[in-house]
This record gives C-alpha cells, structure tokens and sequence, in this order.
C-alpha cells in the first residue's frame, strides 16, 4: 500500500498492487476472525484494525491523487449537486461538454453555457425555431 501510494504520488497508478494489499488484508481479516471464532465481539475486534488501516490508506491514496491531479492540472471541478437536482438533462448535457472539452473550470463552463444560449437565442430570432 505505501508502494501504491508513492506510485500514485508520481502519477503513476498500478491497479494490481492496490488489489493485492485488499486481498492480503481480506485474508488478514478472515484469519483474525477464525483465531477467535466463537465469541463474536472478539471475532469484530480482531477485524477492526485492518479494516480501519485500509480505509485510512484509501483515504491517504484518495488525498495524495487528488494533490497530484491538482498540481498537474488535471483536476477537473464538478458540476454542483442543486444543479444536478433542479435540471438533471442540461446538466448531464453540460457536464457531457465539460468532459469532451476537458473544461477544467466550473465558472468557465457556466460563462461557456450563458454564451451559448444567447447565441442560440439570438439565431432562433433571427432565423426561427428549426
């Protein structure tokens, strides 16, 4: 998982060893679990730490690849959650350009969409509906 993490730092990803470590701490967990079999509080105790250091470590991985896409510039703003609610068809449509074009900003995406629609506006009076 640390090897995971430094790779994901450098931009690097290597799915299998990501795989691997959850397989490893799957079997970590089934081993704990039967090596106090009968009780069950000592079965969800023995479980508990790896599960708690692989969600700290996805957390860590999840933290460190978001800071390599931002300052590589790959990072991409969402579309807002009420937007999504209010208008989901625009929406996808506009999240659909957003991705095509590789539109970075959210800002920038709503100035684009405001200009469109004038223009469309404009088009549609000036020449009519179809």
């Amino acid at each position: 998982l640390a090897l995971d993490l430094l790779l994901t730092w450098m931009r690097i990803p290597f799915p299998l060893l990501r795989q691997t470590a959850w397989l490893l701490t799957a079997a970590t967990i089934a081993f704990n679990g039967a090596a106090s079999w009968p009780d069950p509080l000592g079965t969800a105790m023995h479980a508990v730490i790896p599960v708690l250091f692989v969600v700290s470590v996805e957390a860590a991985r999840h933290a460190v690849g978001r800071i390599a896409d931002i300052t590589a510039d790959k990072h991409m703003e969402g579309v807002r959650l009420t937007r999504w609610l209010l208008s989901p068809i625009p929406t996808f449509k506009l999240w659909r350009r957003m991705k095509l074009w590789e539109l970075r900003s959210y800002e920038q995406v709503i100035k684009l969409e405001q200009e469109r629609l004038i223009y469309q506006a404009r088009l549609q009076a000036r020449f009519g509906r179809n």
